[in-house]
């Protein structure tokens, strides 16, 4: 069992993403990654506030 830490799963979901790490993840098993439910809701949330309009980005 590997679980994904957000750092990877953020770099993943980036517009062009580490090759060192499409690399290492692509050398696991898919059946081994996991993700927590905390690293969803990091990524939930860190998307939310990165929206334009959100109350984050507001002057």
């Amino acid at each position: 069992m590997i679980l994904l830490d957000t750092n990877i799963v953020s770099a993943v979901m980036s517009a062009t993403p580490p090759d060192r790490v499409i690399r290492w993840l692509n050398g696991q098993e898919t059946t081994a990654l996991y993700v927590s439910t905390i690293t969803i809701a990091e990524i939930g949330y860190g998307d939310t506030i990165s929206r334009p309009g959100s109350i984050s980005n507001l002057p």
